[in-house]
């Protein structure tokens, strides 16, 4: 007689989102944290788990699913066929690539104090910053309390009139012996500001992750936003690449890679 262990050892999260493509609104399951426990592996646990999401989305009424893969790894090949078996289609529809960029703790570093920022005026900049993006999250007030007040969240903000953006994002431990405190920027709404006041919102953010304990940070390069500035304040490119891939059971969707991409990758 099999034995089965107590203790979990297959496990996959699947957080939903609203997002714009084209002329359509679609609810979407992005997928993430698929593990399998060391003692576990090649058992076929990961495709279990992974499968049964799915299942458990379609049944939900949710439109599709996104999967992230980290390229070079297999993971890419077990969606895909994963999604063959079970007559589902697949597109891998955008390639993130990464910048990066070491902090350093400042003597003159003091976290800002920021107004609470109003969630309309969030999702304002949101939609005004991704409108031309073919692939665009739609927030709700709830996501948007969630995005700015998270734990770990930090943000600089700019505006001149009636032209305003920001950038925002929040810091985590990385997955290495030192536990490393991350800046990740998430949302890069800056379409309305100029190069100057763009460079500011980077310096501040900056300013405000080495404050919080930041000593990496990393953007996420999604092309819905001009990424320059990042580039100018020292952010160098990173060898990561990670693959999104969308799964559509609701209505066709595009054949080819997506010229931008707003979504959170996780």
């Amino acid at each position: 007689m099999r034995r089965w262990s107590d203790r979990p050892v297959a496990f996959v999260a699947g957080l939903p989102r609203s997002v714009r493509m084209g002329d359509h609104e679609l609810r979407l399951v992005v997928v993430s944290f698929l593990t399998v426990s060391v003692e576990h592996k090649n058992r076929g646990y990961g495709i279990l788990v992974w499968s049964e999401l799915v299942r458990r989305a379609r049944e939900a009424g949710f439109d599709g699913v996104v999967n992230y893969c980290v390229e070079g790894e297999a993971m890419n090949r077990m969606i895909e066929g994963s999604c063959r078996r079970l007559g589902l289609p697949v597109v891998r529809v955008y390639t993130v690539e990464y910048l990066s960029k070491v902090l350093w703790p400042k003597r003159d570093s003091a976290e800002k104090s920021h107004a609470r920022l109003p969630v309309e005026q969030f999702i304002a900049v949101a939609s005004r910053a991704t409108g031309d993006c073919p692939l665009a999250r739609i927030w709700t007030d709830a996501e948007a309390e969630w995005q700015l007040r998270r734990l770990g969240a930090v943000r600089a903000e700019a505006a001149a009139g009636s032209r305003s953006g920001l950038a925002g994002g929040y810091v985590i431990p990385v997955a290495n012996r030192d536990r490393t405190p991350c800046l990740i920027v998430d949302d890069i709404l800056w379409a309305d500001l100029g190069a100057a006041e763009r460079e500011v919102v980077v310096r501040d953010l900056v300013g405000a992750a080495s404050a919080a304990g930041a000593r990496l940070a990393v953007v996420p390069v999604q092309g819905y936003a001009d990424i320059q500035p990042f580039v100018e304040a020292g952010f160098r490119p990173s060898r990561t690449r990670i693959h999104a891939y969308l799964t559509v059971w609701s209505r066709p969707v595009p054949d080819e890679p997506l010229s931008s991409y707003y979504l959170d990758v996780i």
